[in-house]
């Protein structure tokens, strides 16, 4: 369930350039991405670097920059990553 919570946050993140590029603004250009042989380990690797972003994802999502896209605010997924 964790891994799947995390594929969720990922994948919209990872999937929407604008959001892609204020979550570097947030992490300082850091990735929550890395690749791994394993998909496992890709899967472990990504759930450890949210972990580690967490406080930084949740300023992110509830940033005035970021609440005041509807676009992604009002997207289900969009709902979904912030409410995770």
């Amino acid at each position: 369930e964790v891994i799947e919570k995390a594929k969720v946050v990922s994948t919209f993140i990872y999937g929407h350039t604008w959001v892609l590029n204020l979550m570097k603004k947030y992490t300082n250009g850091k990735e929550l991405l890395r690749l791994a042989i394993k998909h496992f380990a890709t899967s472990y690797l990504t759930l450890q670097s949210i972990r580690t972003n967490k406080i930084v994802l949740k300023n992110m999502f509830s940033s005035p920059e970021f609440r005041g896209n509807d676009y992604y605010t009002k997207n289900p997924k969009g709902k979904e990553a912030m409410r995770i």
